[in-house]
């Protein structure tokens, strides 16, 4: 086997799987993601996202995308925060506390009754997260985790699940994304319908 065919036996085989994930679980997962971020636009709630690692990236990328969807047509988007953004603030808390506590630390700080806490989570087991959720939960806020692999420990926690069962971190950070910008395009038109009633 050449280094050419191997190169491209592992790309199709990607390709392939990620094709799949995006048929199998995408259309449900915007349909509902949808509705929970339109009810945080109608209703005013701020929306705190987190992630690590490229989930992290990917929570950054839905913050600005639910923030600025409506930037063109001069609408208001949806209130949301990266919590994994202010990097003094998440190397602060590392520092002087814990790991483990980097988000929560913060929601303890931010987070109310009536906002939405969203994890963006391949495993669902990192520490951070499940103290994020735990503490959401305890002040009956919303939690929503969108989780891969078998969804962890976050599954049986979070409030809202949306689960891409694909043992794969790269495409289930792929299909992060493409829920992304799912959402921001059906928020584009749910909230144009409304604004221009």
């Amino acid at each position: 086997m050449t280094s050419e065919s191997y190169k491209y036996d592992i790309f199709e085989i990607y390709v392939n799987d990620l094709i799949l994930a995006q048929k199998t679980y995408l259309i449900p997962a915007a349909e509902k993601l949808t509705n929970l971020m339109f009810d945080a636009w109608q209703n005013d709630r701020t929306v705190y996202l987190c992630g690590n690692g490229g989930s992290g990236a990917n929570a950054l990328h839905m913050a600005n995308d639910l923030m600025l969807f409506g930037q063109k047509e001069k609408f208001k988007g949806v209130k949301t925060e990266a919590l994994n953004a202010n990097i003094a603030v998440v190397t602060c808390i590392a520092n002087d506390a814990s790991f483990e506590d980097i988000f929560v630390n913060q929601l303890k700080n931010k987070l109310n009754q009536n906002d939405i806490l969203l994890v963006l989570s391949g495993s669902g087991n990192s520490k951070n997260i499940i103290n994020a959720i735990e503490f959401a939960n305890s002040i009956d806020a919303l939690s929503i985790g969108v989780l891969g692999f078998d969804g962890g420990k976050a599954k049986g926690l979070v409030k809202e699940l949306i689960h891409f069962a694909v043992n794969d971190m790269q495409v289930v950070e792929d299909l992060q994304i493409s829920l992304v910008h799912m959402l921001m395009k059906q928020l584009t038109v749910l909230t144009s319908k409304v604004n221009l009633a």
